[in-house]
């Protein structure tokens, strides 16, 4: 449950950022395997969290990948 506390509390600190999983991982220090399942589950709650196929706000990559931002 640390891993999901960690990341739920690094998006609300960052909320209207869009991270993509990969820097998700390089932020928080959770295991990218780890940060896939967190973020597909806050995904569930629309009211809190956006995902959506885009360009990370980080600009890591200029491919389309899955974003999330809290709301």
């Amino acid at each position: 449950m640390g891993d999901a506390l960690t990341v739920y509390a690094f998006l609300r600190r960052h909320s209207t950022e869009g991270f993509c999983d990969d820097c998700i991982e390089q932020y928080t220090g959770v295991a990218r395997r780890h940060v896939g399942l967190i973020t597909s589950t806050l995904a569930l709650f629309p009211a809190e969290f956006v995902r959506s196929e885009g360009l990370c706000g980080q600009g890591c990559s200029r491919d389309q990948k899955d974003v999330i931002s809290a709301i």
